[in-house]
């Protein structure tokens, strides 16, 4: 499907997300604010403060995602354009 991504991960995500490869719906959109999202929790460190996982995802994925959002949205016909965006 032209708004699904397949997205690998190496090294993986900590459990339960902890699979090679994982999907990126983009045709699933919701509108949360950024301060009530929680990053993956690692471990504690020695003093006890939590560690989290944070990932970039790479330009190449981001621009393949950016795509599969458009196909989503029905404006497929903006995908031509992304091929000057420069990340």
């Amino acid at each position: 499907m032209p708004y699904h991504h397949r997205l690998y991960l190496n090294p993986t995500l900590p459990e339960p997300y902890n699979a090679m490869i994982q999907w990126v719906k983009a045709d699933m959109f919701a509108t949360v604010s950024f301060k009530r999202l929680n990053l993956p929790f690692i471990r504690k460190d020695g003093g006890g403060k939590r560690e989290y996982d944070m990932r970039v995802i790479d330009s190449v994925d981001l621009l393949k995602i950016r795509e599969c959002m458009l196909h989503a949205l029905g404006l497929s016909y903006l995908t031509t354009h992304l091929q000057d965006v420069t990340l």
